[in-house]
């Protein structure tokens, strides 16, 4: 049964035998595959496992979060690992999940309006961007929203717009290395 597979799973997990810890999931999830119990134990285990199993880790996760999904953290966690590989669709796709979650974080707004950004849709990913700058609680780095505006005004050719967005964000962060960058490329 799923319960019997489920504890054989810890048991495996708990003497270090990992391989059995995903054979005795890997059967659960066949019993009962609207579960979520196993696909998150599948993620951690794949996920301590190393680099060589990230990918499996991350389609385990997506299965979880398919199932649970009201459940924030997953969501935040399949954004940050996606945006640090540059599968910006997949950033899009489980971004626009978490924003249903969660309509005001700032930190998602970020995310989602570079995923945006990166797939070729700078008019959402302006909106985006200025969806961060107005959540609250308040962004911490206004700077980094502006900026983000800044390269979607200029990828949509309103040098101008770009121009007044960036220099809202050298107001808060002039020392910013991105700011300047596309300061001297906006000249």
């Amino acid at each position: 049964s799923f319960d019997i597979r489920g504890r054989l799973a810890l048991i495996a997990r708990k003497q270090g035998d990992n391989e059995e810890a995903v054979a005795q999931l890997c059967a659960a999830k066949k019993l009962d595959p609207e579960r979520s119990y196993p696909y998150m134990e599948l993620y951690e285990i794949y996920k301590a496992m190393g680099p060589a199993h990230a990918a499996q880790s991350l389609l385990e996760l997506e299965q979880y979060v398919v199932l649970e999904q009201m459940s924030f953290a997953p969501l935040k966690q399949l954004i940050d690992d996606y945006a640090a590989l540059g599968n910006w669709q997949k950033v899009r796709t489980f971004g626009e999940m978490a924003v249903y979650i969660d309509p005001s974080n700032a930190d998602l707004f970020l995310a989602l309006g570079k995923a945006y950004l990166e797939t070729g849709n700078a008019t959402q990913a302006t909106f985006t961007y200025e969806s961060a700058l107005v959540a609250h609680p308040a962004f911490r780095r206004p700077a980094l929203a502006h900026l983000g505006r800044a390269r979607a005004y200029n990828a949509l050719k309103q040098t101008k717009k770009a121009r007044a967005a960036l220099a809202e964000a050298l107001k808060t962060e002039p020392e910013n290395a991105d700011a300047l960058a596309l300061k001297k490329l906006l000249k």
